[in-house]
């Protein structure tokens, strides 16, 4: 059995990320670029994809994808108290969230 480079598999998980990295930044284009020509469909699917690629670049950097959780859950709180989201919107994502679980 071969062993493969320890060096090209540093450099391939390297390139993985990178790749990531670049589909992350697609992905928000393709979200704005969804809600700005008003294509609810569009903007889901981009959506769905930057959640999705998020949680794949999250796992490739090593992190407990459940800490991921608990934080986006944890943290929106904060953003009711800042003023940067609606209450009733909170009420939504967190029942919608619990229901998951």
């Amino acid at each position: 059995m071969s062993q493969i480079d320890p060096h090209a598999q540093i450099a391939r998980k390297i390139r993985s990320i990178e790749a990531t990295k670049v589909a992350l930044l697609t992905q928000v284009a393709d979200v704005m670029r969804g809600v700005l020509e008003g294509q609810e469909r569009e903007t889901i699917e981009s959506l769905a994809s930057l959640i999705g690629t998020a949680y794949l670049f999250a796992s490739q950097l090593g992190l407990d994808l459940a800490q991921v959780d608990h934080s986006v859950c944890s943290g929106l709180p904060d953003w009711v108290t800042q003023g940067l989201l609606d209450p009733d919107e909170y009420e939504r994502v967190r029942q919608y969230l619990r229901a998951l679980r």
